[in-house]
């Protein structure tokens, strides 16, 4: 399993942030979030949903266990994409 990208820049970050302002069905989550939260383990749990299911709570919860885990991450995360994606993760969907 791999990860191959994440919002670690304040410009991913806030692409992050429009994209999750609105319901993000499921068949087009795939080609949207493949630069901004690109891993192998939200994808797949992505392919288990209908087409039309808003995925947001998904990301949510993603963003939420890599920002737990970023001593892990091979990338600099600026302070600003932390704090964008911490208020992404204390919104409602």
């Amino acid at each position: 399993m791999g990860t191959w990208s994440q919002p670690h820049t304040t410009e991913k970050a806030q692409q992050l942030a429009r994209l999750m302002a609105s319901p993000l069905p499921q068949k087009e989550a795939f080609e949207k979030l493949y630069h901004l939260c690109g891993d192998d383990d939200l994808f797949d749990f992505l392919e288990e949903l209908e087409v039309d299911d808003d995925v947001r709570s998904l990301v949510k919860s993603h963003i939420t266990q890599t920002l737990k885990n970023l001593h892990l991450s091979r990338l600099n995360w600026d302070a600003k994409a932390i704090a964008i994606c911490q208020q992404l993760t204390s919104k409602q969907v």
